[in-house]
């Protein structure tokens, strides 16, 4: 088991190249638990550049080879570093993934890197998708070394077939998949070791997860599980399944609470193995869902302390990026408690840290919190601006799985400043883009649309469609079983009537919403519905 450092990653590149390498490098480092290699920034005075680069190529996990017209067709030094880059590759253990071709313009790859799958850093626009893709393919990279160390014990032949940018899932998930079980079924018949098919099958489930194979997902871990009966529990690729197969059960309905069991025991397990950077990841990564599907189930409390400790361990070790990830997560959540300036904060820190990285999906995601922030704040005009930026960044990046929420709380901010038509267009929109989804949220996600869309129509005087809107939204939720939702729904829906005049009618709905909410301990949405019910007159 190694011990907890930052990721060794060698740039090797052509000298005409240097000003994009160098803007890589410095992305490179910003991360926190990278440590990239580049000889302007490396090489001390007086040093033999020759032995040197040699030395750091030989002690690096990794090496970006940075593919150019420069570096693939011109001859000079970067020639000679690649020799030897590829000679220390083909000195490693067979099926050890240690080269990444990076390509900064269109180019043929040279004949020995021609069987290795490369990323696209151009461009210009796609750069920051490239660079997501490479840090993606480093962290798995690191989370290998945790699992199995650097040396020694190396990775299978049929894991190296799959490719590291494959890892990535940068354009293609159906193919990363196809890879994955070709590489697990020659695994098998080669008889490959038992944690090796196991760590294959938990990270192929997660792409299925991605797409919605739940089944087949649930097959590939049951698998790993069948071919590590032998291992200890607490081993470290017997937790990664566990842990995924906490994620698979929460897809079902009532399975919440024992997805929660079955998280905190590997947390627990985890914790109580020694100290290396594959034991972090995973305890990072678990608290973090776990935060999540504590929120699920009415555990706020635990789950806002679940959301900050990922974030704790994620910084820790050095990976700023999956500490947004959860203080992010952690924000979106407490919106909901009314601990808006708290969001706020957490989303505008976010905010720029993704600006001084140009992380465009973290930009986005930033702004569309602080949008809900603000319509929770009553600022209606900073949630517009806000969500507006945050939907035109997931739009130049061809992303839309934000998109009902994005353009929900759009509506309400909206509705805050008495625009019913832009609001009922980004209801709409909301409601549109809910339903093109793939995944297990598409009904969740189409009942906020409802919500909205009936509390937009209500404004506008169309009875009819907004009562019908409303009820669709709250059998929604109950079928979902997301009781806060329905309550939600149900309050709007009550206003929506008081508004039309059948007060009775409406207070009854609202006084319902309190009941649940009360029961729910949501005390801040409990609170505001009282006061709503006192300024009404029966």
């Amino acid at each position: 088991m190694t011990e907890s450092r930052k990721l060794r990653v060698f740039l090797c590149h052509a000298s005409q190249d240097k000003p994009i390498v160098r803007e890589l490098y410095q992305r490179l480092l910003a991360e926190g638990w990278i440590d990239p290699w580049l000889d302007e920034e490396k090489l001390l005075p007086g040093q033999d550049w020759n032995v040197e680069i040699e030395e750091a190529v030989e002690a690096s996990d990794a090496v970006i080879v940075c593919l150019s017209n420069n570096s693939v067709t011109k001859e000079g030094y970067v020639q000679k570093e690649l020799r030897k880059v590829l000679d220390v590759a083909d000195e490693k253990p067979e099926g050890t993934i240690f080269i990444i071709p990076l390509r900064l313009e269109e180019c043929d790859p040279s004949q020995r890197l021609q069987s290795r799958h490369y990323i696209d850093y151009f461009p210009l626009e796609k750069r920051n998708k490239g660079f997501k893709g490479l840090l993606l393919s480093l962290q798995k990279r690191l989370e290998i070394i945790g699992l199995f160390g650097a040396e020694g014990e190396s990775l299978p032949v049929s894991l190296l077939e799959i490719g590291v940018p494959g890892y990535s899932s940068i354009g293609n998930y159906e193919e990363v998949i196809e890879r994955y079980e070709e590489a697990i079924k020659k695994a098998l018949k080669i008889g490959d070791s038992p944690e090796h098919i196991a760590f294959m099958c938990q990270d192929l489930s997660g792409y299925l997860e991605i797409q919605g194979q739940i089944q087949k997902a649930h097959q590939y871990i049951d698998l790993g599980l069948q071919i590590l009966s032998n291992n200890p529990e607490n081993s470290l690729t017997r937790l990664w399944l566990d842990a995924r197969l906490g994620r698979l059960l929460s897809h079902e309905k009532g399975k919440g609470w024992k997805t929660v069991e079955l998280l905190k025991s590997v947390i627990e397990k985890g914790e109580n193995l020694p100290p290396s950077q594959g034991r972090e990841i995973l305890l990072y990564e678990t608290l973090n869902y776990l935060g999540l599907v504590l929120n699920s189930v009415g555990a706020y409390d635990e789950g806002h302390n679940a959301l900050r400790r990922s974030a704790a361990i994620a910084l820790k070790v050095g990976n700023s990026q999956e500490a947004r990830t959860a203080l992010m997560n952690l924000a979106y959540n407490i919106i909901d408690h009314g601990k808006f300036q708290e969001a706020l904060q957490i989303a505008e820190d976010c905010l720029q840290e993704g600006l001084d990285k140009g992380l465009f999906e973290d930009q986005s995601y930033s702004y569309t919190i602080m949008g809900a922030a603000y319509v929770g704040l009553e600022n209606y005009q900073a949630a517009i601006t806000a969500l507006k930026m945050g939907i035109s960044l997931f739009e130049d990046l061809k992303q839309t799985w934000n998109d009902p929420y994005s353009y929900y709380d759009l509506a309400r901010a909206y509705l805050g400043v008495g625009d019913a038509n832009a609001a009922y267009d980004a209801a709409k929109k909301s409601l549109l883009s809910a339903e093109k989804g793939s995944d297990d949220f598409d009904a969740y996600e189409q009942a906020f649309g409802y919500e909205v869309l009936g509390r937009s129509l209500a404004e506008l005087g169309d009875w009819s469609k907004a009562e019908e809107d409303f009820k669709k939204a709250i059998k929604i939720m109950h079928d979902e079983g997301s009781l806060f939702e329905k309550a939600r729904a149900q309050k709007f829906y009550g206003l929506a009537l008081i508004k039309k005049g059948e007060t009775e009618k409406g207070i009854k709905l609202i006084k319902t919403s309190l009941s649940m909410m009360k029961r729910l301990k949501m005390a801040y949405e409990a609170n505001a519905i009282r006061d709503t019910l006192s300024g009404i007159k029966e």
